[in-house]
């Protein structure tokens, strides 16, 4: 089980991840 925090790093490192593969796709 992931705590809070461990899963907010996970979801802000996969949305800073997306932003420079889709830099034009910020919808």
């Amino acid at each position: 089980m992931l705590t809070h925090t461990e899963q907010k790093i996970k979801y802000v490192s996969a949305f800073c991840t997306k932003i420079p593969f889709n830099p034009l796709n910020t919808t």
